[in-house]
């Protein structure tokens, strides 16, 4: 009798837990994929893997941030990805970030993108500032607004958090990056069609 009662509640346990599963995963479906413009996006790492189909990542090296501005009419934005983040503080690089006025990304990073500008911190310097951080990164301000010279990032960071890391949110985090940098890409072309 004991037996058969035990039985009867693991089967109700199993039951219960995939039903509570579902739903969590059914619940994240339901996130919008990017439909806009074709993005062509830099990264430094391996391209992670999205639903959009019109969004491609093509790989390429710190050395080539030094390109600076010319990165630009090449990409629309830059992704540093987790396994390169230490390299990413490094202070050689702080500069050129703003230099090749693209958003840039960086990818599971538990510290605000500003961190990755200053010249004499090492990473894993601070205490992560945000747990549930997926993607910081930071906008530059066009040419014609402050921020130095020559312009820099917006000093404001820009993120994603994720209370549940699973494939299905990272997907929908990556399709909210994109419409971002679509429409830091469509303010920029308004900008200049009015010159």
């Amino acid at each position: 009798m004991k037996a058969s009662k035990l039985i009867l509640f693991l089967a109700s346990l199993v039951v219960l837990l995939a039903g509570c599963t579902f739903e969590m995963i059914q619940q994240s479906d339901d996130t919008s994929l990017y439909r806009g413009q074709s993005l062509n996006l830099a990264v430094i790492g391996d391209p992670p893997i999205v639903r959009e189909k019109h969004v491609t990542f093509t790989e390429i090296t710190f050395e080539d941030l030094k390109r600076g501005a010319e990165l630009a009419s090449h990409y629309d934005a830059v992704f540093i990805m987790k396994e390169h983040l230490r390299e990413a503080a490094e202070g050689q690089y702080a500069k050129m970030y703003g230099e090749t006025r693209l958003p840039i990304f960086f990818v599971e990073t538990k510290q605000p993108a500003a961190f990755f500008t200053l010249e004499d911190v090492e990473y894993g310097t601070f205490a992560d500032i945000d747990p549930h951080m997926y993607i910081s990164g930071f906008l530059l301000h066009p040419e014609d607004q402050p921020g130095g010279d020559p312009p820099v990032m917006a000093r404001q960071d820009w993120g994603i958090t994720l209370d549940i890391v699973n494939s299905t949110n990272i997907k929908a985090a990556y399709s909210w990056v994109f419409e971002t940098i679509a429409s830091i890409n469509n303010v920029s072309k308004q900008k200049s069609d009015l010159t």
